[in-house]
């Protein structure tokens, strides 16, 4: 008896909680208060919410508090009309839904006919403050991750536009993370944060960060949460990323990019330029890519299509005094290739569906430096596809995510690539050679060769 009432409880306190849920999700939400001009509310007012790229509306109307709801809605521009026998119609033609925030809106309706519109144009061009959740965090937009300046186009790096949010170097946590950036919260070490894309997650569930990198072109936003964390954040209480991807809409866009780094016309920062030994170094990063999208049939089905290269060349210097010959610089290439698609289909303004894959391939030699000479690469390569549903009716928000992500990592060899010696043996046997003091190895590094595969499936 007392299991049963225990059970009915949870149950009843779940039901009564459910209108204070928001937040719950992975995309945004919408809601507002209708008041006449007296400031009383209004209730039975039929509101739109209209998706300006893609034509898909959502229809609700206000309650006996005048309140309305539009929840688990993809991010984007919106307009809200609203509509009331013996009230001028109310547009407010662009509200901004950002990730895993609730974006409120006071619709103030005049009197008057139907017929006559009262327009309201919001000139922020973001989203107000969300007041209605606990949670501490913030929202990356399309525009930061357009505009600013990114050294090495890592998306997580643009974590650290939230306060008491720092990246780090992936290899940091362990040799294969090597060419991944983890996030740290609040001076955390970042290894536990989660990092979800469109709903599921890509952690890498044995050392931590991610298992994959994604080129900004994919990534339509996302939102670094620090604190008093909500459900939709899985395993964590130590901070989460949740991003949202592009998606395409009515209308064809495209964008491309290329940059170009070298070392020959970058400042010469050497303490002592006369020494042969310190020798400016080399470097040269060259990376390029674009994306497209658009519409298969209009306001119905859309695509989304994005692909980015990176190939960089480095030196890594090392410091062997007793062995001069091996007191210098060293290659360290990267070379990497991402890219993804997305395909959307509309199937009623309440029913949505989507699928996405992203490859990622990246070899980066690393794991040397100073007295070590013995060199060894990362070789990462990762694939991942999700499927997902969003349904909406009155009251109730459902969603599904179906995604298989398959991490497979090779620790190999690297001193033919680095170029780094294989023995200090005269006979030039490829020993391992270590000096206490001197030298830590050289020759074949202890790490290489390993592999570390991770296939993760989650049903959401």
């Amino acid at each position: 008896m007392i299991r049963k009432v225990t059970i009915c409880a949870a149950l009843a306190f779940l039901l009564t909680s459910a209108g204070a849920a928001f937040g719950q999700h992975f995309r945004g939400a919408v809601e507002g208060t209708v008041k006449d001009p007296n400031g009383a509310v209004v209730q039975g007012a039929s509101v739109t919410l209209h998706r300006n790229d893609t034509g898909a509306e959502l229809t609700t109307t206000t309650n006996e508090s005048g309140v309305f709801s539009f929840q688990n809605i993809d991010v984007g521009k919106y307009s809200v009309t609203v509509e009331k026998q013996g009230f001028s119609k109310y547009v407010e033609t662009e509200v901004t839904v950002t990730v895993g925030s609730v974006t409120p809106v006071m619709a103030n309706l005049a009197l008057g006919s139907p017929s006559a519109v009262v327009q309201v144009v919001s000139t922020s061009g973001e989203a107000a403050v969300d007041s209605t959740r606990p949670t501490v965090d913030g929202v990356v937009t399309a525009r930061q991750i357009q505009e600013l300046p990114l050294n090495g186009r890592n998306f997580l790096d643009l974590a650290q536009q939230e306060p008491g949010v720092q990246a780090r170097d992936g290899g940091d946590f362990d040799p294969t993370k090597n060419q991944f950036v983890g996030v740290s919260m609040g001076g955390r070490s970042g290894r536990s944060t989660r990092i979800q894309v469109d709903g599921v997650d890509i952690t890498d569930e044995t050392v931590g960060t991610t298992t994959t990198n994604l080129s900004n072109e994919t990534i339509q936003e996302f939102q670094v949460s620090r604190s008093g964390l909500d459900a939709s954040t899985d395993l964590t209480s130590s901070g989460s990323i949740n991003i949202v991807t592009r998606s395409g809409s009515n209308e064809f866009h495209g964008s491309g990019f290329s940059f170009f780094r070298n070392a020959k016309w970058s400042s010469d920062l050497r303490l002592d330029k006369t020494k042969p030994t310190t020798v400016k170094p080399a470097f040269d990063r060259e990376q390029f890519g674009g994306r497209a999208g658009g519409r298969l049939i209009k306001n119905k089905v859309f695509w989304h299509v994005e692909y980015e290269r990176n190939n960089q060349d480095g030196q890594q210097f090392t410091n062997t005094p007793s062995f001069s010959q091996f007191t210098k610089s060293f290659a360290v290439p990267l070379d990497e290739e991402i890219f993804g698609g997305r395909a959307d289909w509309k199937m009623t303004d309440r029913l949505h569906s989507f699928y996405r894959y992203n490859h990622d391939y990246n070899l980066g030699v690393t794991g040397f430096g100073g007295v070590d000479l013995a060199a060894f690469a990362n070789l990462n390569n990762t694939n991942s596809h999700v499927a997902g549903v969003d349904y909406s009716r009155g009251n109730w928000t459902h969603s599904g995510r179906f995604s298989y992500l398959n991490f497979n990592n090779f620790i190999v060899a690297a001193n033919s690539g680095a170029g780094t010696p294989l023995t200090l043996d005269p006979a030039g046997k490829p020993v391992l050679v270590r000096i206490t003091g001197q030298l830590q190895d050289v020759g074949p590094d202890l790490l290489a060769p390993q592999q570390t595969f991770q296939d993760n499936k989650q049903l959401k």
